[in-house]
């Protein structure tokens, strides 16, 4: 008997036990095999926190899920969606996407776990009066795609996307065929009218299909190296017979030659699975090309998070950028893989891939987590409300049919001022005249004036936009002439003249091709790729005008790296390229490419006389390319013998110096004015950071000029990085690798040279021209 009861205990005790574990389990909790659950699920957010549409048209919402251990979750789709009102909005239950059905107001709620989240949406009985398909034109070789996009323009001057819910035709579908949302397939040679309609309003736009076939496939980069476990994106160019380039990375076939060190899936992620090379191959209709990965042992070594510091408005977002310092000393954008998390959940949230949003007033630190190591920034929020709204440009000129971007900022009752475009209500004050969409792309549709608003609660801003009949008279494609070394690129922009005399950036809309595919290929908007040695024309054509420029591609030089110019590659026409982030304050001026995956304010630069690039332009791959580039330089810079060596920190002002190369055990600065009089090539290069004294000028006299003279800064290892004081004329080249950031004092100019950083780089109404 007393075995029995003894028996009952032990079986008792498994059951609580068991029991504990399972109700760890329940609401929303993670269990890691401890005791108590790791984390408890606190809140669900749904964003938009409020959103108006018109009768018919779609709202997505974005469900978020922040747990206790500060870290948060998007769970659109894992959540239960409801309308509190079906009768005035209806929501897809899985995907949160929301439809208005009559005027009012109802509350979309989303579930997950046991929370939810609700937010309100505004029908308005605005009705839909037109459906405008872009691109009006477009061209694709047989058995390529093309994507369409269908815009509702509304009664009360909203725009909205809504590819998803119109009915799509095709005109002729023995020549092209179409499907939701927008996705035309070229069937055989000829032309075809691409359809979209909904409650009785059609739009169309012409899609030609042409015979040209595939001839080749570029796999760029040629080369890449990772570290072991992360990824790296290839991406797969189709040469076609006719001249034209087409990324085809979604429909070929990628393979790795080694799949024990590399795996690659659609469309070219290839991820490091142990150390060695592997052969990265994309195959299409027999033709195929290939690329060299290698992966090494490099472990993730540090990470540095920025802005390290940044101040926001209670409910808006900033961007946080997670940079891996490895062991080899490379340095990765690994925003995406870091678990991001936030030591205020009340204050601020944080969501992959860093996407912070202010909660409440005060201070949050956020949080990036990979494999042990971590690195933090500091997210203010305050209390600060909107005061006004400030839509730029004022006024705008655009022939018809061409777009137009507007830039809404928000002033703040602080003082500080944030680009809401993407947060703003867009509108049009003559639908017929003109149409814009979020975050602020206004097409010109016919012959008139629009006013085009940005409405952000009780405050909204204005802009006029004028529509013109002029008609495309020549295209201007520059440089005129370029050079670039086998596996590099090279950006040409196609500027078109009008009839009225205006000239408009139309990169986007031409049709690019090279006058030889074997030699160089190139894709919207302009961006060239070497592929062997010999000279192509590339040339951009659009309705029946046409414009070229000439390549030259060379052979990488033997000993670039001994001898010469420091080998920039693709960096070479950057006047600024910030590798995680760059911000800037206004005015400020670049002659030269602008770069980084994230720039503030997302207009960049007040005058850019050159191309920008960032997250929202596509242009992530270009981007690592440039700074890869630019990081093989400064390797190139430190394998150079020492001409001069200086034991200890060097300051250079007031110095008289010879050419050759300057290398510094520790800081070099510039105290006092420095003067270069002996024509050649200077390369100063220290272990420490690049700083600067201001209102100091450093410049050429004597002998040594533009034509003749450049000058190089390089400052790499723990201690990089450069900072220039304010009021301060520089000179020359600024490379600074990780994890060391590049900051240029206000005021300051630097003529003659570049602001390159592997990391970030903060601006100041500067002025920066390239040589």
């Amino acid at each position: 008997m007393k075995r029995f009861k003894t028996q009952q205990i032990y079986l008792l005790f498994i059951f609580i036990l068991g029991s504990f574990f399972i109700t760890g389990c329940g609401g929303g909790g993670d269990v890691t095999g401890h005791w108590l659950p790791a984390r408890q699920l606190m809140f669900i957010q749904v964003t938009p926190a409020t959103a108006s549409i018109p009768i018919a048209g779609p709202q997505q919402f974005m469900a978020v899920a922040t747990y206790s251990d500060g870290t948060s979750i998007d769970v659109t789709l894992s959540s239960t969606w409801t309308s509190g009102t079906t009768s005035v909005a209806t929501v897809n239950s899985i995907s949160g996407l929301a439809l208005g059905v009559t005027a009012g107001t109802s509350v979309i709620t989303a579930t997950f776990g046991n929370k939810s989240g609700s937010a309100t949406l505004t029908v308005t009985a605005a009705t839909l009066s037109s459906i405008v398909v872009t691109p009006f034109t477009a061209t694709t070789p047989m058995g390529l795609t093309q994507r369409f996009v269908a815009t509702g323009a509304y009664s009360d001057g909203t725009s909205v996307d809504i590819s998803s819910l119109v009915t799509w035709s095709s005109g002729t579908i023995a020549v092209a065929t179409v499907v939701s949302p927008g996705i035309a397939t070229g069937r055989s040679i000829g032309t075809a009218t691409i359809t979209a309609t909904l409650s009785g309003k059609s739009g169309s736009a012409i899609l030609t299909v042409t015979a040209a076939t595939l001839s080749s496939i570029v796999v760029t980069p040629f080369t890449a190296t990772v570290p072991m476990g992360l990824t790296q994106r290839f991406v797969a160019t189709g040469a076609y017979s006719d001249g034209t380039s087409v990324d085809i990375s979604n429909l070929v076939t990628w393979s790795s030659g080694t799949i024990a060190v590399a795996t690659v899936v659609s469309p070219g992620i290839a991820t490091g699975r142990s150390v060695g090379t592997a052969t990265i191959t994309a195959t299409l209709s027999g033709k195929s090309g290939s690329a060299t990965l290698t992966v090494t042992a490099a472990t993730l070594s540090s990470i540095a998070v920025t802005p390290a510091t940044a101040t926001i408005p209670m409910g808006l977002t900033q961007t946080f950028v997670a940079t891996g310092t490895y062991s080899d000393g490379t340095s990765v954008n690994i925003s995406n893989l870091v678990t991001w998390s936030s030591g205020s959940i009340a204050v601020a949230t944080v969501v992959s891939p860093g996407v912070a949003t202010g909660q409440s007033v005060g201070t949050a630190t956020i949080t990036a987590t990979l494999s042990g190591k971590s690195g933090s920034a500091v997210l203010t929020v305050t209390a600060a409300t909107l005061s006004s709204i400030a839509v730029t440009p004022l006024t705008a000129t655009i022939p018809m049919g061409l777009t137009q971007t507007f830039v809404a900022t928000g002033t703040y009752s602080d003082g500080t001022s944030v680009n809401i475009s993407n947060l703003v209500t867009w509108s049009s004050g003559t639908i017929a005249v003109a149409t814009v969409v979020s975050p602020g792309v206004a097409t010109g549709l016919s012959v008139g004036t629009a006013t085009i608003t940005a409405t952000l609660g009780a405050k909204s801003g204005s802009a006029t936009l004028t529509v013109t009949a002029a008609t495309l008279s020549s295209i201007a494609v520059t440089p005129l002439t370029a050079s670039v070394v086998i596996g590099n690129t090279k950006t040409f922009v196609a500027t078109g003249t009008y009839s009225d005399g205006t000239s408009v950036n139309i990169s986007n809309l031409v049709t690019w091709s090279s006058g030889s595919i074997a030699v160089a290929t190139v894709v919207s908007p302009g961006v060239a790729n070497g592929v062997s040695v010999g000279t192509a024309t590339i040339t951009a054509t659009l309705s029946g005008k046409s414009g070229s420029a000439t390549l030259t591609v060379t052979a990488a030089p033997a000993g670039s790296c001994e001898s010469g110019l420091l080998p920039l590659g693709t960096a070479t026409d950057f006047g600024v390229l910030a590798g995680t982030a760059l911000t800037v304050t206004n005015p400020t001026s670049v002659v030269g490419d602008v770069g980084s995956p994230s720039i503030t304010p997302a207009a960049g630069p007040s005058t850019i006389v050159g191309t920008m690039y960032d997250t929202s332009t596509g242009s992530l791959t270009l981007i690592a390319k440039a700074v890869t580039d630019m990081e093989t330089a400064i390797g190139c810079a430190n394998a150079r013998t020492c001409d001069f060596n200086y034991g200890a920190a060097k300051d250079f002002g007031g110095n008289v110096l010879l050419p050759g190369v300057h290398c510094v055990a520790g800081g070099m600065s510039v105290g006092s004015n420095l003067t270069l009089t002996n024509p050649g090539l200077y390369i100063f290069r220290a272990t420490g950071a690049l700083t600067s004294a201001s209102t100091v000028t450093v410049a050429l006299a004597g002998l040594a000029n533009a034509t003749n003279t450049s000058v190089f800064w390089v400052s790499s290892g723990p201690g990089g990085g450069a900072s220039i004081g304010a009021t301060t004329t520089f000179l020359g080249s600024i490379l600074v690798n990780a994890p060391g950031a590049i900051t240029l004092g206000a005021n300051t100019t630097l003529l003659g040279g570049r602001v390159l950083s592997s990391t970030a780089v903060t601006l100041s109404t500067n002025t920066i021209a390239i040589p």
